[in-house]
């Protein structure tokens, strides 16, 4: 029975862990929203709260290659738009892998996101540019 139990967490576990295509970790420790996770159906992304990190929004879409990126690697981009009562928010992420080749030892992906932030109760537009690195 242990041994089950033992071999279904396993299994869990390492489902966990493929689900995940892309987890890119944001390079300023303080940075607004910490992580962007990007799965095969699914991109999340997370936000800084005064208790640590939590699920904020999330898209059933992905970011889609661009042909246009042939030099350095592989490049991914995607414009998603969310809304409610106190702001209509634009968020555009981008990401490049590099290619796997000899010159680059360790190739890890990297992005950026732009949020801009339009407030229905008259504040000045808000535009936050956030710099990521991919977990390994």
């Amino acid at each position: 029975m242990k041994k089950q139990i033992i071999s279904m967490l396993v299994f869990l576990l390492f489902t966990l862990g493929v689900n995940a295509q892309i987890i890119l970790k944001n390079k300023d420790i303080k940075g607004n929203f910490p992580k962007i996770i990007v799965s095969k159906t699914r991109t999340s992304l997370y936000d800084r709260t005064s208790t640590g990190t939590r699920l904020w929004l999330f898209w059933g879409q992905v970011p889609k290659k661009d042909q246009n990126c042939k030099d350095y690697g592989h490049c991914y981009h995607m414009t998603v738009h969310s809304s409610d009562n106190l702001a209509n928010r634009t968020f555009y992420i981008k990401y490049s892998i590099p290619f796997k080749e000899p010159r680059y030892e360790n190739p890890i992906a990297t992005g950026i996101m732009k949020a801009t932030f339009v407030y229905k109760d008259g504040r000045p537009t808000k535009t936050i540019t956030e710099y990521f690195t991919e977990v390994k």
